[in-house]
């Protein structure tokens, strides 16, 4: 390199070096910020988390109880362990879609009102002899079979 070009030479690298720095910075920042937002939400979904675990765990025992059922039938019917059972009760566990489903024909409820969304609930006016046991899923499959006449019947009135 001539000496007539050294000083174009140095300028250049100054500008090369500021161009790098300034590509780390914003680099950095934008990693400082995914880190950040990624922490936020995190704590927003443990925070939604727990509300949720809360109001669903106060819906499935509160709807237990109004149907006269123990946590031994309602956990023979889910197929699943008793203890299991209190543990959602208690907001200590999450269950899955299928036994939202299962719980929601069983208790004659939307998906909704389970979950806390709506407030709204009617309950089953299905009666059975207080001298027999009662057998879950014959308790879900005519509270099923009912709102599907509910249904019926709404689609009829529309015509």
């Amino acid at each position: 390199i001539s000496e007539k070009e050294k000083p174009k030479a140095k300028e250049s690298k100054r500008k090369a070096t500021i161009a790098i720095m300034i590509t780390l910075i914003i680099c950095s920042l934008i990693i400082f910020s995914i880190i950040f937002i990624y922490f936020l939400l995190q704590t927003i979904e443990y925070s939604w988390g727990v509300v949720m675990k809360t109001t669903v765990a106060k819906n499935l025992k509160k709807l237990r109880i109004q149907n006269g059922y123990t946590q031994e039938q309602v956990s023979d019917y889910l197929e699943i362990k008793q203890s299991y059972l209190s543990k959602i009760e208690n907001g200590e566990r999450n269950f899955n879609m299928a036994l939202l489903d299962k719980l929601c024909l069983l208790y004659n409820c939307s998906h909704e009102y389970l979950l806390g969304e709506t407030d709204f609930y009617e309950s089953s006016s299905i009666a059975f002899r207080s001298d027999e046991k009662v057998d879950l899923n014959v308790v879900a499959k005519m509270n099923e079979i009912t709102g599907f006449l509910k249904l019926l019947r709404s689609l009829d009135r529309d015509d």
